[in-house]
Order: structure tokens, then C-alpha cells, then sequence
């Protein structure tokens, strides 16, 4: 299901292919079916062996290890964000995706927010000394292989994410910078640590339409076109890959589209735009991207992926009061 850009113009047309899925090609089993060719991240599990009716025997728990619940060969990805109390976005959101692809994932919380779909009545910034030891302390006990980052609040909390997170591990920079619902989640002062010491860093950067906006130094993002551009600023400070979501491009009804740019030139990412708005989808996509990375999928393949995943927390989002969803990684209602 490839398609060449033909239809931007020839000085402005991003390069290679666009990628689109449609939810109708997709199965509950194997939600990457719609790759081509096909992969799939865990095999079906077997059935569960029988269990024992003799009591009388020694039981050997060993002889009923479900093959998804050993984790000696889980790999490990680290989520560095703020704690979302719906549960939508943020480390609930991060550490609910991981677990979905079978990673193992660990955390270090830079901040509490009271918020929900709808507000966020308040948000308390965690010191960076609290942020340091979280982080020495995961890290010399566990061995991600991908570190993602969110909610980073403030420029101590960015130095102190630059200085305490191993050169080793691969960084997914996920720029959160407002909430949906509006609310600021990231100073001037954080802005500028960040593009200093973590963007160059990143593996890659999956900054949404504001967020562009801000890294880039120009706006508005009203086209393509000028995602694209904004994305070769903004791997300008050194990320090696950037992924600009165009969830919020205004006067698109029928497809949400990402552009990748990476060494290879740019891509675009198409998938089905849904009429309503779904808290917590950017934390899920990156979060997806981080796990996929962790389980040694390359960048395009991984972004691919991640965004079938997405549209699969988008479908079966949680329904709460008001009307208002939230995103639901891995999950059915």
C-alpha cells in the first residue's frame, strides 16, 4: 500500500513514499497485518497447559510458564515524564504502552499533575535532585535500551535528565510543551536547555504542530510543505531523525499526516484523522516508537508501527464524563 508524493511541488515535494493504513486492514491478532511485508513484534502465545489434577504431586511452577511471562529475554525502556492522574497521557500512558509490546519499562517521575481530559487544575514540579536519583537509581540497576522522554517542567529538571542519563542509551524526545487542554507544561528556560543538551542527543524528536512551531523559530505550520521545512530546522540542532505529527493542521479532514525526516530525506506517515480529540495520543506514539526501538526495529519501521498502535489506542479510546477521551494503548472498551 505505497503511493509516491507527487502532488507537492517539485522544489518543496518530500521525498520517498506515503505510507497509509486504513483500521478495516487491520486484525484484533496482529496489528501490524497491514506492513508490507507483514511482521508481528510477539508471536500468538500457546494455550496454557492443563493444569494439574493429581495434588498429590511436587508442583513444578516452571511447567506452567506462560512463554509472555518470562522476562529473562524482555528488553528494558526507560520513561522520563510527568504522572497524568487520569491516566491517559504521561508515564501511565508510556509505561501502558511499553508493557503492550511485551518491554519492560521503567520509570523516573519528573513532576505530579492534577488533571484530566477536560483541565489540569494543577502541576508540581519534582526537584531535579529527586529526578537525578530516580534516574541513578533505575540505571544501575536495570539496562534500557531506549530512554523516552516527557513532561521535563523546568531547565533544572532538563540538566538534570542530561546529566544522569547514560550517553549509551538511545533518547526519543517526545518536546511536550502544552496540553491539549491549553495549559503550559514547559518555561522558556527548559526551551533552551532542551535544544542545548537533549535534542542533540535524540535519536529522534516527535515534536506535534506547536511544538514545531516553537523549535523551529517560525510559524504558523499551515501546509506540508512547511512541516517538512520546520523538520529539517529542527534536525538542524542535531537530532538524528524528526518526526513533525500533523494531528493539528488545520483544514484537513480526511488524513493525519506525519512527516519523517531522517538522513535518508522525508517521508510521509498517513493515517485516518478521527473526529474527536483523544487525550494522551502524543505520549503513546513515542512511547510506542521508544518500545519498538528497544526491540531493535529501525526508525522508519518503528515509527511506522507506532503509529498503527496509535490508531489503535485512537479507536478504542476511554470514554469519560463529557464526552471526552482518553488514550487507551493496548487496550479495548
Amino acid at each position: 500500500m505505497h503511493r509516491a508524493v507527487t502532488h507537492l511541488p517539485a522544489k518543496k515535494r518530500c521525498r520517498g513514499e506515503t505510507e497509509k493504513w486504513r483500521r478495516a486492514s487491520l486484525t484484533a491478532t496482529d496489528p501490524y497485518s497491514a506492513l508490507d511485508p507483514p511482521r508481528t513484534l510477539v508471536p500468538p502465545p500457546p494455550p496454557y497447559p492443563p493444569y494439574p489434577q493429581d495434588t498429590s504431586k511436587t508442583f513444578n511452577s516452571t511447567q506452567y510458564d506462560h512463554p509472555l511471562m518470562n522476562g529473562a529475554e524482555m528488553v528494558c525502556a526507560l520513561t522520563i515524564a510527568g504522572s497524568d492522574s487520569g491516566g491517559g497521557a504521561g508515564i501511565q500512558a508510556d509505561l501502558k504502552t511499553f508493557a503492550s509490546h511485551h518491554v519492560w519499562g521503567i520509570s523516573a517521575i519528573t513532576a505530579i499533575t492534577a488533571q484530566s481530559p477536560a483541565e489540569v487544575r494543577g502541576v508540581w514540579a519534582l526537584s531535579p535532585e529527586a529526578v537525578a536519583t530516580q534516574l541513578d537509581t533505575v540505571v544501575s540497576h536495570f539496562s534500557p535500551m531506549v530512554a523516552k522522554t516527557g513532561m521535563l517542567a523546568n531547565g533544572g529538571i532538563v540538566r538534570a535528565v542530561a546529566d544522569h542519563l547514560p550517553r549509551e542509551v538511545s533518547l526519543v524526545l517526545d518536546p511536550v510543551m502544552i496540553a491539549a487542554s491549553g495549559a503550559r507544561l514547559l518555561d522558556g528556560e527548559a526551551v533552551e536547555a532542551m535544544t542545548k543538551l537533549l535534542i542533540p542527543r535524540a535519536v529522534v524528536i516527535t515534536p506535534n504542530i506547536p511544538e514545531a512551531e516553537v523549535l523551529a523559530g517560525f510559524s504558523p505550520i499551515k501546509t506540508i510543505e512547511e512541516m517538512c521545512s520546520a523538520g529539517e530546522l529542527i534536525r538542524g540542532l542535531g537530532a538524528k531523525a524528526v518526526v513533525v505529527k500533523g494531528g493539528h493542521l488545520k483544514g484537513v479532514t480526511r488524513y493525519a499526516t506525519d512527516v519523517i525526516i531522517d538522513e535518508e530525506g522525508q517521508w510521509l506517515v498517513e493515517g485516518p484523522r478521527y473526529p474527536y480529540r483523544v487525550h494522551g495520543t502524543g505520549c503513546t506514539f513515542s512511547a510506542a516508537i521508544a518500545a519498538n526501538l528497544a526491540l531493535g526495529i529501525p526508525l522508519r519501521d518503528a515509527v511506522k508501527r507506532a503509529k498503527i498502535f496509535t490508531l489503535d489506542a485512537l479507536k478504542n479510546a476511554y470514554l469519560s464524563a463529557g464526552g471526552l477521551r482518553s488514550s487507551n494503548p493496548g487496550g479495548r472498551c
